[in-house]
């Protein structure tokens, strides 16, 4: 009895004690986010010439992000379109107040995605889009990672677990019956931008959390380098970072919306949309009108009710090459190419050697390709792994690849195709301290046939038994 008393009282310390420790990192996060005292450039809306693409997740992420880039552009004399890659249809909470029942049938998930439709119509209506200007792409809420990530062919299509559909159910969406697959994706946003020509790109942050967010984000980038199409602006929004924006009671219109702390020195520069109180009324309203998502996160939402919208352009990388032979390759500021945000999730306080702050690339002398993973302290071999998911780019085709690294063993997939992962040759990985450091010889780019290729997409991961750590961006690397 005694015994069992003791691990009662043992097991309540500890959650108690995990409980304060949760508190005490989120209080402090708010509190930088709050006390960020930054100056960044203002900027005016595009003006009569341009042509202006908002592309977004979910029905309600283009107007919290970008709601009065679209009515000043309007104004001014330019066009817009807006693309809704998901109808939210996958937000379970929301759907079930929505119907005020506990299970709901695909049916009725379908349902809710165009109840969703209809809010982001109304919305933008308020602000000057018709609904001829509104593209609706119909793919999986909650499924584009995946699309992005493992489902990419057509032979491997995903299904969504709420619409039980492997394909757009949706009568409206831009191509009837859709496959759920990463190329089709990318095929949507090839016509739309090959018949739009946007001037400016309108997307989200690659650093926002929620996986629909970097996963458009990365769609577009990639699908914008395969067209090799450069708008004269791409801008990043953010709407899902942690406790951000700062609540601020009674006085949310005061302060203008402020990067969050843990974003400032991560390579991204951040420009401010100046509203007028008109303008922040009229936003105001607009959010309003998503009547679904008001129920569940309407104070969320109003924390973008703030005199001014924030953008953000993070530039390509450019990868340095022929600079140093193979032993003179070491991290630098030269071969930086991903800077990550330190202890942004609770997990990374407890294994820092999972918590990655860069990752640097250079292309030897040699002509091998080094790649390194810098972590917040030294790696646990046996217990941390790091995932370095690169996508080769050429004007004919691209290649993927995502190489794993456990102890001293490499080992190479084609998550397109879920093939077996394998060892490879010619990959050489050494480990020290807080130092992953990968050498891709020459050879192994003829082994995987690869070919010459003009830029690489990449993001790095690390994962502690299996389990996702540490994410960092996606950024476009540019190496010609």
């Amino acid at each position: 009895m005694k015994k069992i008393l003791k691990r009662r009282i043992l097991l309540a310390a500890s959650t108690l004690i995990i409980v304060f420790a949760f508190v005490f990192i989120l209080s402090d996060q708010m509190a930088a986010n709050y006390m960020v005292n930054t100056t960044p450039e203002h900027i005016g809306a595009p003006g009569a010439n341009s042509r202006v693409l908002i592309i977004a997740p979910h029905p309600d992420d283009e107007t919290l992000g970008a709601g009065m880039l679209i009515k000043k552009t309007l104004a001014n004399g330019g066009k817009v379109k807006v693309v809704l890659m998901t109808n939210g249809d996958g937000y379970r909470v929301a759907a079930h107040l929505d119907y005020t029942k506990l299970t709901l049938t695909s049916k009725e998930y379908i349902n809710f995605g165009y109840t969703r439709q209809q809010e982001s119509v109304k919305a933008l209506a308020s602000l000057g889009i018709s609904e001829s200007d509104i593209i609706f792409l119909g793919y999986p809420d909650g499924g584009l990672a995946s699309l992005w990530s493992s489902n990419w062919n057509s032979t491997s299509p995903y299904t969504s677990p709420y619409t039980q559909a492997d394909r757009s159910p949706y009568t409206n969406s831009l191509k009837k019956s859709r496959l759920y697959c990463g190329q089709n994706v990318v095929a949507d946003l090839s016509q739309i931008i090959h018949d739009f020509q946007p001037t400016d790109i309108v997307m989200p942050h690659p650093n926002d959390k929620h996986p629909d967010h970097w996963a458009t984000n990365a769609f577009t980038k990639y699908t914008l380098t395969v067209l090799n199409y450069s708008p004269q602006k791409e801008w990043l929004y953010l709407i899902h970072r942690g406790l951000w924006p700062s609540p601020e009671a009674g006085s949310q219109h005061k302060r203008d919306l402020a990067p969050p702390a843990k974003l400032l020195k991560t390579g991204t520069k951040w420009y401010t949309l100046d509203l007028t109180d008109q303008e922040i009324r009229l936003k105001t309203e607009a959010i309003k009108l998503y009547h679904s998502q008001q129920k569940t996160l309407g104070f969320q939402m109003s924390c973008f009710e703030k005199p001014s919208e924030l953008f953000g352009q993070y530039t390509d990388a450019k990868l340095i090459s022929g600079m140093h032979i193979d032993s003179d390759i070491t991290p630098n500021a030269g071969n930086i190419l991903i800077q990550d945000p330190v202890q942004d999730k609770l997990l990374l306080d407890v294994d820092k050697g999972g918590d990655i702050l860069a990752v640097y690339a250079e292309i030897s002398k040699e002509g091998n390709l080094h790649l390194m993973i810098q972590t917040d302290q030294k790696m646990i071999k046996e217990l941390n792994e790091y995932r370095y998911n690169l996508v080769f780019i050429n004007k004919e085709k691209s290649s993927h690849l995502t190489l794993i690294v456990k102890g001293n063993e490499v080992y190479a997939q084609d998550p397109t195709t879920n093939t077996i992962t394998r060892e490879t040759a010619n990959i050489y990985v050494s480990n020290q301290g807080g130092m992953s450091h990968l050498i891709i010889n020459q050879s192994a780019f003829q082994q995987l046939e690869f070919g010459h290729y003009d830029h690489v997409f990449m993001d790095a991961e690390s994962a502690f038994n299996s389990h996702l750590i540490d994410k960092t961006a996606w950024r476009m690397i540019d190496t010609r």
